[in-house]
């Protein structure tokens, strides 16, 4: 499949364009509910379909966009390489619109009307557990698009099917926790959105504090979409930490950042984002994100010393000239996820699942950090999680250009980040 311009002479892709663009790829198009969805009709006998299921419309359209793209450079690849048992891969997408009701009627839809052997993407953890209980009874692989939860990963409720290229979320919150207090200080105050992803943040902060040696000086939550955060600033001046964090997205993170500067906690303290990405840090700019220090799955500038780079710059440099822009993790992921069930059904020789299955097991494989491996109870892809502070505004070249790597960790010695496999109930 070869993804063209609307003039048909470059494989560079406008973002503006991507969803007026019928590709190879994408096949049919239907409208259904508030949003645009694609299926296939049924596959011809030398097809294989695949099925992106993300949000591609609202707040998280950008991670959709991203897990489209980066599904359709793999998708090309393979084919490319010889297709999967000989024959061609197909995608097809669905806009699951934030909403567990829409993504389990639109991907049933698409399994029914279009054969679908393997599910990528999703953007939320709350459409996570239907898409998984879909693999589970229906024994598709699901290959989650973005951070999964602890919870998930249980035994009692991960799909045998189910397999996550991104860290999961204690996976991440442990590295933070690791590097963050050996670096900058062992005093922490944590503030945290009220709602259920914030809270199970808190919990894991406060169980990695314990383990790691570090204390807890106080502790705040705020309602979502708290736009003054004054009152509480000013009791996290007066308990004098060493670290604030705060567990909190979009419009929040910006707030906080913002309000945080203005009150000059960033000469009393290390401030704190255990989570970001390049799509939401693009917006506010390096002005707002000058010094922060963040978590993230992913940065495409990765330094020489690090054992991916050149995994990490090869990649960058195809994504980027295939879609003029750099890649985030959310195009990473299902690019891997991808490339990785082709080779397990070619090496399996059938579209068996139980076949595939072991064949992933502890299957090593390296293609934009340093090498990872999927462990073997919960197809959970043993990585890196990276640590990034931003750039001062002079020295960004561009929009992109937004944070350096300072750190990394989860790779090796991962029963020090993971839960165990015993742990899990597996």
């Amino acid at each position: 499949m070869r993804l063209m311009s609307e003039e048909g002479n470059s494989e560079k892709v406008n973002r503006r364009k991507w969803f007026k663009i019928a590709g190879a790829g994408v096949l049919a198009v239907a409208v259904g509910g508030a949003g645009a969805y694609y299926y296939t009709s049924q596959p011809e006998e030398d097809t294989i379909n695949i099925l992106v299921e993300s949000t591609m419309t609202g707040a998280y359209g950008w991670a959709g966009q991203h897990q489209i793209e980066g599904t359709a450079l793999a998708v090309d690849e393979v084919n490319a390489a010889g297709g999967v048992l000989g024959k061609e891969l197909r995608y097809t997408s669905i806009d699951d619109e934030l909403n567990p009701s829409v993504a389990t009627r639109r991907v049933n839809d698409a399994i029914e009307k279009s054969d679908i052997k393997l599910i990528v993407g999703g953007t939320s953890g709350g459409i996570n557990y239907p898409v998984n209980e879909i693999s589970k009874s229906k024994k598709i692989f699901y290959f989650i698009g973005n951070q999964s939860s602890y919870a998930i990963h249980k035994a009692e409720v991960l799909s045998p099917y189910t397999a996550s290229p991104m860290c999961m979320d204690v996976n991440a919150v442990a590295v933070n926790m690791d590097y963050m207090i050996k670096n900058f200080g062992k005093k922490w105050y944590i503030l945290t959105v009220d709602y259920a992803w914030g809270h199970g943040m808190l919990e894991m902060e406060k169980n990695w504090l314990q383990k790691f040696d570090g204390e807890l000086v106080g502790e705040d939550q705020f309602p979502l979409g708290t736009t003054d955060f004054s009152s509480l600033l000013g009791k996290v001046k007066s308990a004098k930490p060493d670290v604030m964090a705060c567990n909190s997205g979009g419009t929040d993170q910006l707030n906080w950042i913002k309000q945080s500067k203005e009150f000059g906690m960033m000469e009393e303290m290390t401030v704190h984002a255990p989570l970001t990405s390049m799509y939401t840090a693009i917006p506010a700019g390096a002005k707002i994100y000058a010094d922060i220090i963040c978590g993230t799955d992913f940065w495409y500038e990765i330094p020489q010393n690090y054992p991916g780079y050149q995994a990490a710059k090869e990649f960058r440099e195809k994504y980027e000239g295939r879609f003029g822009a750099p890649p985030d993790a959310y195009g990473a992921n299902p690019y891997v996820a991808v490339w990785e069930w082709s080779k397990a059904v070619n090496r399996a020789g059938t579209l068996d699942p139980d076949s595939i299955r072991k064949e992933l097991e502890n299957n090593e494989f390296q293609y934009y950090k340093a090498p990872e491996y999927w462990r073997a109870c919960d197809l959970q892809a043993v990585q890196d999680w990276f640590l990034v502070k931003g750039k001062k505004p002079e020295d960004s070249k561009n929009k992109y250009d937004l944070f350096d790597v300072i750190g990394w960790g989860g790779r090796e010695n991962p029963e020090n980040y993971l839960p165990s496999c015993e742990e899990l109930g597996f």
